[in-house]
Formats: structure tokens, C-alpha cells, sequence
């Protein structure tokens, strides 16, 4: 408001002459004064509007940087999420055939169990307990 003021005291001061009337000198000063005022008014908007489109493209251009910072973050966080799901599928599938194999086990001692078992049912008296050999 500082310069409102000064131009105002200098409108103030062109208007010259006598009895009130304007001297022609201080009113085309007081008009050019005016018009150099707006223009550099224009002037200054001009590039702050111009600062501030950069800021605005820089604060942009952050922002994305730090998208793709995050993105890549969470990119690393998956891919080692995906790795040790792999890891754990593949424990997984050792332990099936480890079970497999702890089952076919299981069966054959049954099988083992069983014939056991009716050779045992087969045995009526001493003498099938000796002969059970011969057989």
C-alpha cells in the first residue's frame, strides 16, 4: 500500500496551475505515471504467474518422484513376499512326499502286520508252530 500512497501523494502534487485549473504537463505525467504503474503491475504478475507454474511443475515432478520411490518400495515388498511364498510352497511340497513316503511305509508295514497276523491265526497247534516253516 506504500506505493498506492507515494502514487497518489504525485497525482497530488502534478496538479498544477491557477485557480484550480490542471496544468496539461502534469496530467499527461500523471497519466504516463499511471500507465508505467499498471505496466509494471502487469510486469510483476506476469512473472509471478510464470514462478508459480514452476513451482507448480517442480512440486509435480516431486510428487512423482516420490510415486515411483514408493511404487519401486512396494515392488521390492512384493517380490520378496513372492520369494518367500515360494519357499514356503516349496517346503510344502517336500513335506507331501516326505508324508507319501511315511504312508507307503505305513502300508507296507501293514501289509507286513497282516500276514503276520494270519500266520499267527493259522497256528492251531504246536505242531502247525513247527511246520509253519515248511510250508
Amino acid at each position: 500500500m506504500d506505493i498506492a500512497n507515494k502514487l497518489l501523494d504525485l497525482f497530488k502534487s502534478l496538479k498544477g496551475g491557477t485557480d484550480g485549473k490542471k496544468n496539461k504537463a502534469g496530467v499527461i505525467l500523471a497519466a504516463l505515471t499511471g500507465v508505467v504503474a499498471i505496466t509494471v503491475i502487469a510486469i510483476l504478475s506476469f512473472r509471478a504467474w510464470r514462478m508459480g507454474k514452476k513451482l507448480a511443475k517442480l512440486q509435480h515432478e516431486k510428487d512423482v518422484a516420490d510415486e515411483k520411490a514408493e511404487q519401486a518400495v512396494a515392488d521390492a515388498m512384493i517380490a520378496e513376499s513372492e520369494e518367500e511364498k515360494q519357499a514356503a510352497q516349496a517346503q510344502i511340497e517336500e513335506i507331501r512326499k516326505r508324508l507319501l513316503e511315511i504312508a507307503v511305509a505305513t502300508q507296507e508295514a501293514q501289509t507286513i502286520y497282516d500276514q503276520a497276523k494270519e500266520s499267527i491265526n493259522e497256528i492251531e497247534t504246536w505242531d502247525d508252530f513247527d511246520n509253519r516253516g515248511n510250508k
